[in-house]
């Protein structure tokens, strides 16, 4: 089972159903960008479509927060070794939508990054669109732009991983 159908199941509400995606939205946003889509994101948006998730994940997100900052408050030397916790993921943007998720750019976020979700303040999720140019399906590193502090950082080498974080 793909980590995108893990994610829907774990925390979607049992009546939803994903939002079906088409090859045809993947393709037009490839062509507009001259990019291509990372295979691990491609596939598994058209199998599973985009999943709506419930409060249930930023409860879970803010116990998995809690933790990691008490052990950071006992052992600050932890921060040199610790990843940052993951960003409270809100949604996922309709590959037509992409494309206009590209005006954070007058915000101040990075030519390189190309959005495909959101957190609850608006910051960006996005891959590293180097990685995507060229027309091989190569994997991307999935960045986080944080639009209060204008700061990138890296959250995991794929699509794939990135769903990981999310799960439990």
């Amino acid at each position: 089972m793909s980590n995108l159908k893990k994610f829907h199941e774990t925390w979607s509400h049992p009546d939803s159903h994903p939002t079906s995606i088409n090859k045809g939205d993947l393709e037009a946003l490839e062509d507009n960008l001259g990019v291509a889509l990372p295979a691990s994101y491609q596939s598994q948006l058209l199998e599973v479509g985009l999943p709506s998730s419930t409060i249930k994940l930023w409860e879970w997100l803010s116990e998995k927060d809690d933790r990691h900052f008490r052990w950071l408050n006992r052992f600050p030397l932890l921060t040199l070794i610790l990843p940052e916790p993951a960003p409270h993921l809100a949604d996922f943007h309709h590959p037509s939508d992409a494309q206009k998720a590209l005006a954070w750019r007058e915000a101040g976020m990075p030519e390189g990054l190309l959005p495909f979700a959101y957190d609850s303040s608006g910051s960006q999720i996005c891959f590293d669109m180097e990685a995507l140019r060229g027309g091989s399906r190569r994997e991307s590193p999935v960045m986080f732009w944080d639009c209060y502090s204008l700061h990138t950082i890296k959250l995991s080498k794929s699509f794939d991983a990135f769903l990981k974080l999310y799960l439990p």
